[in-house]
């Protein structure tokens, strides 16, 4: 998490403030110039990279630049392109010096806390399957300051990759750990959906759902697992189990237009159409 968080600081925080200081206060023109900002915002640095070249190349080969969409966006793509560079060299520099870290003469606890590390990249950059070969080449303990980060990671790698079962089983592990609060039991329960499993894993969402918290990212999971939930129970056909769930969410939190809208669906399933055409 810490890694993510540095490397989004550094990568991005030049970026992020050409972006603001103009898209902000417009809406993307430019289709493709959108494009780029999402795979960016992803950390697929390299994609965005290569996209955004092809993007000012075929500017730049134009004559009526002007009426090209993307000219309202060439100031922030031609100041990001250096900034994405960096990130993307960042990524690349820190797997090969956690390799090198790896392939040295170091102790079996450094060298399984560095498999971790490399494994948490790879995953970041969209590759659960070499994250999840990287896990697998750990052999024994590691460091106590990671050793909930790393069974966290392998969860999302085995959810990434289809383990379910396997998933689920290492995330109750982690469902005391106030570090984890929420997210464990969030997780699990989409795993134990996705195993086939749906009553425990929407036991799971529900104690999400109630989790006391002023963490404002276990807030926001709070409303994400009460939206699952409530558009769960409308799937369902269970339209007043599904109203207890909207209700939970937040109208001030991210979540609140959506849980707005399945509270609509939900008044329109029981006939209450008027009650549904109110905001």
């Amino acid at each position: 998490m810490r890694l993510r968080r540095l490397t989004g600081l550094i990568g991005l925080l030049f970026f992020t403030a050409a972006v603001a200081d103009d898209d902000s206060r417009q809406p993307i023109k430019d289709l493709f110039y959108g494009e780029v900002l999402f795979y960016a915002y992803q950390d697929d640095y390299y994609t965005a990279i290569t996209k955004l070249d092809t993007e000012l190349g075929q500017y730049y080969a134009i004559d009526e630049r002007a009426l090209d969409p993307f000219h309202l966006h060439i100031n922030q793509a031609e100041f990001a392109v250096g900034d994405l560079e960096v990130s993307y060299r960042m990524h690349q520099r820190a797997g090969r010096a956690i390799r090198a870290i790896m392939e040295g003469h170091v102790s079996k606890p450094i060298r399984n806390e560095a498999a971790y590390r490399l494994a948490r990249i790879f995953f970041q950059k969209g590759d659960p399957v070499n994250a999840l070969h990287i896990l697998q080449s750990i052999d024994g303990e590691l460091p106590e300051r990671v050793r909930s980060d790393e069974i966290f990671l392998r969860a999302q790698v085995y959810i990434a990759t289809g383990k379910f079962t396997e998933a689920a089983e290492l995330l109750s592990e982690l469902k005391k750990d106030d570090k984890y609060e929420g997210f464990a039991a969030y997780n699990r329960g989409i795993a134990l959906i996705q195993s086939g499993q749906e009553k425990e894993g929407l036991v799971e969402l529900d104690e999400v759902g109630n989790v006391d918290s002023d963490d404002p990212a276990v807030l926001g999971l709070r409303d994400k697992a009460n939206l699952m939930l409530g558009y769960r129970m409308l799937d369902n056909s269970a339209p007043l189990q599904a109203r207890k769930y909207l209700e939970r969410v937040r109208l001030d939190g991210p979540f609140s237009n959506r849980a707005l809208l399945g509270a609509g669906w939900l008044d329109v399933s029981l006939g209450n159409y008027q009650r549904a055409l109110v905001p």
